[in-house]
């Protein structure tokens, strides 16, 4: 901060971007105003008259004016924009702080930034509502747009070490909370104001999710809208993780300004000061903020993940981790041998903040010891990132999907470990960086590789993935096709069922079911450890079907004083129960299990207390119905040469451990 000297114990200091001039007490010794060297900027001249400039240090800005004396500033580390002066602005209440310039409030703007940003969260909760716990296809959206969101809040946490980052580096950020619009739009004229936008990005997310809550509980008798609200929910949840965390290291991340007495103000808003001191314990005290977001950010930090961890084993304890528990969206696209992997990525991000928070904050005593902090969050955060990587490398943690380039590959697998590799690149460029923090030209050059190599990611993750996913699913769809024409008469599998008993089905129940045979058709064609991935996820797939023909029930009950016993309704009942029927038996003889273990259409119609449904399909039971047998898809297969593997039992309804023929 540039500082004047006057003519008795107080001088002027001038903040950059107030254009006010503010008295502080300094203490200094008066000076005459006598002519002295003009020093250029990152020079200085301590002694009036002197005759050469001496220039500042790395890492130094000068400071005070031409004519006077003048001294060498030494700045918070990352925060030197150019020679002259610190990326530190004070800025007017009508301003606010834009990495290190002080720039005027758009009301308006940032009103619509703030709505914008949770009108982006809302859509993004009711993208997630609508493919949640659907075919594949939906699933494999859902993967593809996890594997991203994780990629972008990664990189972001990279943007925490301690170096000039140029505004580039920020392209394609977009989890960053916009803290200094929300102190834009409520009036940032008081330290309590700005304190308050960051304590809404903690407590205020908290009231969101609490009315989450309220409409889950209100919608107990309506079980798929149930489903699908949790599902939001958790995704917001998992959204939120590293934001708050961010917030909460933000908050920490503090430096001493000892033209304003010494106080600790916010690197990221230098209007902002810390809550370190003996402000108190009042609701509206930085210190209480401080303390409240700190809770809530190692509430979450730490309960998340353990969650995550109980509530999965728990339900693998119980047998029920399947597409029907609502919790599903947790577990849903890993494999059943790492259902809780959800928290490992909870723990990464939560290690990643603290390993930046902690040397950041620790500053002055690396500084003491000649160690620079950059360089040691740098450092901390390449480690925990290829750490990660060989992770996700031995325990292959995604779902199966095929890769139509690399053959007996997994798709899903091969995306996060190239979106790992894009993050460690990031860490290796603010590793370059760190080792020279104000150097500022070569920290322009990595900041532009950085934004680069990220929006290169973006772009090739998006189509390349949607380019081999499309790519695969035609050729599954020409074996289903080849597999379709071998069928036998009278088969009932979603490849050769009648277009006449098709149309009376719902569109959810086919779609599962297709995604079954699916598997079937692509477990054909594996081998080895392959093969025992994709037979140990099929008892999900097949609970995708149970959980489809549930919501079918339900709403069948729902409307039970329209439905006739008889007619469409037999004829749609009957097909569902042999459906799920040869889809028990299809996992009992891949999986070694006993079909008394997987629930009939009868037993979920009875576990929901679905009287209606479940006299229906009882009487269709005592009348015999239009049971038919399953095709023997071995024959289907076989006789194109794909497996000889597959056979089916010849009645699904059979009771005991299934056989192949």
């Amino acid at each position: 901060m540039p500082r004047e000297s006057g003519s008795g114990p107080e001088s002027m200091a001038l903040m950059r971007g107030t254009k006010t001039m503010e008295q502080i007490e300094t203490g200094a010794e008066g000076v005459t105003a006598s002519p002295c060297t003009a020093c250029k900027p990152g020079t200085f001249s301590s002694t009036l008259g002197e005759l050469s400039c001496t220039k500042c240090p790395q890492g130094a800005s000068t400071e005070g004016f031409e004519g006077y004396p003048q001294e060498c500033k030494i700045c918070p580390l990352g925060l030197v924009t150019d020679e002259e002066a610190c990326a530190i602005e004070v800025c007017l209440s009508n301003e606010y702080s834009n990495n290190g310039t002080c720039e005027k409030c758009d009301t308006v703007m940032s009103t619509i930034v703030i709505f914008g940003s949770l009108l982006t969260f809302l859509f993004a909760a009711q993208y997630v509502k609508k493919i949640a716990g659907g075919t594949s296809n939906g699933r494999q959206k859902m993967i593809r747009l996890k594997i991203l969101s994780t990629f972008l809040q990664t990189t972001e946490i990279t943007t925490m070490v301690k170096i000039s980052w140029p505004s580039i580096a920020f392209f394609a950020m977009p989890f960053k909370l916009p803290t200094a619009n929300f102190a834009c739009m409520i009036g940032a004229a008081s330290n309590t104001f700005v304190s308050y936008a960051y304590f809404m990005n903690s407590c205020g997310v908290l009231g969101l999710f609490a009315l989450f809550f309220v409409a889950i509980r209100c919608s107990s008798r309506n079980f798929t809208l149930q489903q699908s609200l949790v599902s939001a929910l958790l995704f917001l949840m998992i959204l939120w993780y590293t934001p708050v965390l961010q917030n909460t290291a933000q908050w920490y991340d503090c430096f001493e300004d000892e033209a304003r007495g010494g106080r600790s103000y916010m690197v990221s808003e230098p209007n902002n000061y810390c809550g370190q001191g003996s402000e108190g314990f009042d609701f509206d005290s930085p210190f209480f903020i401080g303390m409240t977001t700190g809770f809530i950010s190692l509430f979450v930090g730490v309960g998340f993940p353990a969650f995550i961890v109980w509530k999965t084993k728990e339900l693998k304890r119980t047998d029920k981790l399947n597409a029907e528990s609502t919790f599903a969206f947790l577990y849903e696209n890993y494999s059943p041998s790492v259902p809780y992997f959800e928290a490992i990525h909870f723990l990464r991000k939560a290690l990643l903040i603290l390993l930046m928070t902690v040397p950041s904050f620790l500053r002055s005593t690396l500084e003491s010891v000649g160690v620079d902090a950059s360089v040691v969050q740098a450092l901390f955060s390449l480690l925990v990132n290829v750490g990660f990587f060989f992770i996700v490398w031995k325990t292959e943690p995604l779902v199966y999907f095929p890769c139509s380039l690399l053959k007996n590959r997994n798709l899903n697998n091969l995306a996060e470990l190239v979106g790992c590799g894009a993050t460690i690149a990031g860490n290796l460029l603010a590793l370059i960086g760190s080792f020279s923090p104000y150097s500022q030209g070569i920290v322009n050059v990595l900041g532009t590789i950085f934004a680069i190599v990220n929006l290169s990611f973006v772009v090739v993750f998006f189509f390349g993935f949607y380019l081999d996913m499309k790519r695969t699913n035609k050729e599954k769809q020409a074996l289903i096709e080849r597999s379709q024409s071998s069928a036998e008469e009278g088969g009932v599998t979603s490849f050769s069922r009648g277009s006449d008993i098709a149309e009376k089905l719902a569109k959810s129940v086919k779609d599962a079911e297709l995604d079954f045979d699916g598997m079937l058709v692509t477990l054909a064609v594996l081998e080895g450890r392959r093969k025992e991935e994709v037979i140990a996820e099929l008892p999900f797939y097949r609970s995708h079907v149970a959980l489809a023909l549930k919501k079918e029930l339900l709403k069948t009950e729902k409307d039970r004083e329209v439905k006739e016993l008889g007619g469409d309704l037999k004829v749609t009942l009957t097909e569902y129960r042999n459906l799920l029927g040869r889809v028990n038996a299809a996992v009992a003889i891949h999986t070694g299990r006993e079909i008394s273990d997987f629930k009939g259409l009868e037993d979920i119609a009875k576990d929901n207390k679905l009287e209606f449904c479940q006299k229906t399909i009882a009487s269709l039971e005592a009348s015999g119905g239009t049971l038919q047998k399953a095709p023997r898809i071995v024959k289907k297969l076989s006789s194109i040469g794909l497996t000889n593997e597959l056979e089916m039992v010849a009645n699904p309804m059979s009771t005991g451990k299934a056989t192949q023929l």
